[in-house]
């Protein structure tokens, strides 16, 4: 009996020892582990919010280029369309004598009341103004009824970010040609950055005006 009590408390100290061990084995981690595991999730997040932020601006950035070009596309359109209805342009009262004349920041368009952009109150031939006015650091191209960039009715903005107010750069008339005004839009929607100028360009044929 003495030696089944002994053989009991040797086990019994066996087991004692073994759950020691186990629990040194599994005290846990240093403060300098956890140190050193925070620095690294530091830098990695540091890394991940730097690529996400500079994701967005590059986002933000494309889209606003993409409008302010697809604004000027379509600014661009509309004055074409425009110009083929027009019998006439005028620039600051007269009519344009190249090269003298240009560039200019307002062109006078005549238009007849059967042209599709023409007021249908107003019968006849009706004068429509395109202009540039300072907009910030930039340009915005403006479309009004009759002879005032500033003062006429129902002006509308066209297209904005326009690296110059100038944007009729050339009146070629005569010669047995129709009049062909050229007309030119360099957008830059970011001109902090470089190389971001989209220059839209087109040689606008007045199919109403006489050959000369």
């Amino acid at each position: 009996m003495i030696a089944h009590a002994a053989e009991g408390e040797g086990r019994t100290r066996s087991g004692a020892a073994r759950s020691r061990g186990r629990l040194r084995e599994s005290q846990g981690h240093t403060l300098v582990e956890l140190l050193a595991v925070l620095s690294i999730l530091s830098i990695v997040l540091g890394s991940l919010t730097g690529i996400f932020l500079s994701g967005s601006k590059a986002q933000v950035n494309m889209t606003k280029r993409f409008d302010a070009q697809s604004n000027g596309r379509l600014a661009l359109d509309g004055l074409r369309r425009e110009i083929h209805c027009a019998s006439a342009i005028t620039t600051n009262g007269v009519t344009p004598v190249l090269p003298a004349d240009f560039p200019r920041s307002k062109i006078v368009i005549t238009i007849s009341d059967q042209c599709p952009s023409a007021d249908l109150a107003i019968s006849g031939d009706q004068q429509v103004t395109w202009c540039t006015r300072a907009s910030g650091a930039q340009f915005a191209l403006w479309r009004t009824h009759g002879t005032s960039c500033t003062m006429g009715a129902e002006p509308v903005q066209k297209a904005d970010h326009l690296t110059t107010g100038e944007v009729f750069k050339a009146y070629a008339a005569g010669e047995l040609k129709l009049d062909t005004l050229t007309v030119q839009l360099p957008v830059d929607a970011d001109p902090n950055a470089t190389g971001g100028v989209y220059k839209l360009e087109d040689d606008i044929v007045l199919r109403n005006t006489p050959r000369r």
